[in-house]
């Protein structure tokens, strides 16, 4: 029993000891896992305070300038007191902490900013603490332009920009009659000049002119010549070009002769009368009308002559037909007379003018016009004719419009007149030459005939100037500034249509820096980059820190359009 307790004694001494080394082990464990706890538990807090203030130096930096924030990957160091940015993917080393701020665009005025900071611990696990915020352009104040009329509201443009209504534009080039550089008398035609009385054409390359002596030249699209014909040489005062193989004319002697594509004929003698315009309809149906009264109709084999107002032996200028129901005459004493498919019929009697020239058209609505001598225009509404002012009192012998809002008289003594849509206006003539008639091939080209073998040409070439600038007023900042961001309203237009701007800056509005144009590159020296996002740019650093600032806008169009700035907005602190 002896040797039985001293064997358990020893059994519970071992386990005693086993027991023993197990807590020690444990308590060695929890010793040495609290330890690393506590540790980590620092790292995690000095990362949390480096993110916190990584956001608070770019909150910094966006309080100075807007414009500094310009990297997407940056790391923050401490300059002379203040917090900066700098590019680096990598970010900046803390001791064992790695810290990078990144920012991604909201829109120009916002960003969102992280700063990351990363770590390994003492066992190498890989630790990150992050923090994001969003930064708004808050402190910054706004120059607006949104109206150039004023020429105070800018220094200059180059003379292709147009201001006149508030917004800018490329300037529409001017419509220029010119005389005719292709056209030489003495080389076409020879010998005494002679008066042109009608042009009329099938296309730009197929134009018709004809005049006294029995003169008719033709242009191709390159050069005039003088037709040979066997008409003989009476004058001849009208001609209408129904198609390149389709071609009449009227004049003095009852004279009425036709082109067939190859060969000029005598179609008709009427006799001893004077016919002074003519228009067809169709191969079977035309008019002439002429002096004292006198109209002969075309029924596609013969040509009647008759006075269509019974007493009446005014002379009659000139025609229109529409057609076959619609036709208009003009003519002396104040005489309008309508065609309605039937019969001619007094539409107006005036007075006492004399119309020499009528032009009517239905589209978009009814609108007509007579010009005749002592520069008298009456217009027709579609339901009344009355008068309508005149710029000129010389007589007015055509008038034509390519549209209802584009049109052309011509007259005595070189007289041009065109018609924009609400008035007519005298433009500049290249002759004092009376002008007999004109012809438009298009809105910006067209032919006018008149004395002494002139003839004009118009040429409107492009329709707008390709390219244009403006340069703006100084702005006044008040103090030295942070110029930030550039953006604007535009309509471009067309496809290669811009708007596009550079920037300036100075201490006095004297002197500008840099001395040449400067874009998003900064001051590079060379003026090819320009801001040319509408949505918004932000300014180079370089423009900081000066009290006055301006801009240049360049226009570039396509000739046909034009790009339209309707405002510009400068952010500046």
């Amino acid at each position: 029993m002896g040797a039985m307790k001293r064997g358990q004694s020893l059994f519970e001494a071992i386990l005693a000891l086993a027991l023993f080394a197990l807590l020690a082990t444990t308590l060695v464990s929890l010793s040495t896992s609290s330890s690393v706890g506590i540790v980590g538990g620092g790292d995690h807090g000095i990362a949390s305070a480096l993110a916190r203030e990584g956001i608070d130096a770019a909150r910094s930096v966006r309080d100075r300038a807007w414009n500094e924030i310009i990297f997407p990957s940056n790391r923050v160091v401490a300059s002379g007191g203040v917090w900066q940015l700098s590019s680096n993917a990598t970010g900046e080393a803390i001791g064992k902490f790695s810290r990078i701020l990144t920012f991604e665009d909201i829109d120009i005025h916002s960003k969102k900013v992280t700063a990351l900071v990363s770590w390994q611990n003492s066992l190498g696990i890989s630790n990150a603490v992050s923090y994001a915020s969003y930064l708004t352009n808050w402190k910054s104040q706004r120059w607006i332009d949104t109206d150039w009329s004023n020429p105070s509201s800018y220094t200059s443009h180059d003379g292709n920009i147009n201001t006149s209504g508030g917004s800018l534009a490329l300037r529409q080039n001017s419509d220029e009659w010119i005389e005719d550089p292709s056209f030489s008398w003495n080389t076409v035609v020879g010998g005494a000049r002679r008066n042109l009385n009608g042009v009329d054409g099938a296309s730009a390359q197929d134009v018709w002119v004809v005049g006294d002596r029995g003169n008719i030249l033709r242009f191709d699209g390159t050069t005039w010549a003088r037709i040979s014909h066997s008409l003989g040489n009476s004058s001849i005062r009208a001609i209408d070009v129904v198609s390149p193989t389709n071609i009449w004319t009227v004049g003095e002697t009852g004279k009425i002769y036709r082109y067939n594509g190859s060969t000029w004929v005598e179609h008709v003698d009427t006799g001893s009368h004077n016919w002074n315009a003519i228009s067809m309809v169709s191969p079977t149906l035309g008019f002439a009308v002429g002096n004292a009264g006198w109209v002969a109709q075309y029924n596609g084999s013969t040509w009647n002559v008759y006075r269509p107002l019974v007493g009446h032996t005014g002379h009659f200028f000139d025609i229109q037909m529409i057609s076959a129901t619609d036709g208009w005459i003009s003519g002396a004493s104040g005489k309008i007379l309508r065609w309605n498919g039937a019969v001619w019929a007094e539409h107006r009697d005036t007075g006492g003018q004399d119309w020499e020239t009528i032009f009517v058209s239905y589209s978009p609505v009814s609108s007509g016009w007579v010009l005749g001598l002592g520069g008298n225009i009456w217009r027709w509404d579609g339901s009344a004719w009355s008068s309508f002012l005149s710029p000129v009192s010389h007589a007015l012998r055509a008038v034509q419009f390519f549209n209802q809002s584009e049109g052309w008289a011509v007259g005595n003594v070189g007289t041009i007149l065109q018609w924009e849509g609400t008035a007519w206006q005298t433009v500049v003539s290249p002759t004092p030459n009376h002008l007999n008639e004109l012809f438009l091939v298009g809105e910006h080209d067209g032919w006018a005939v008149g004395n002494d073998g002139t003839i004009l040409r118009l040429e409107g070439g492009s329709e707008f100037e390709p390219t244009g600038h403006l340069i703006s007023r100084a702005f006044d900042m008040v103090d030295a500034s942070p110029v930030e961001v550039i953006e604007w309203d535009e309509n471009l237009g067309c496809a290669s249509c811009r708007v596009k701007f550079q920037v300036q800056v100075s201490d006095d509005a004297l002197t500008w820096f840099p001395n040449t144009w400067m874009g998003p590159d900064g001051n590079d020296g060379d003026e090819s980059d320009f801001f040319d996002t509408a949505a918004g740019k932000i300014i180079p650093v370089v423009a900081n820190g000066y009290r006055w600032m301006r801009y240049k806008v360049v226009l570039e169009g396509d000739t046909l359009a034009t790009p339209t700035l309707s405002e510009v907005r400068i952010d500046y602190q």
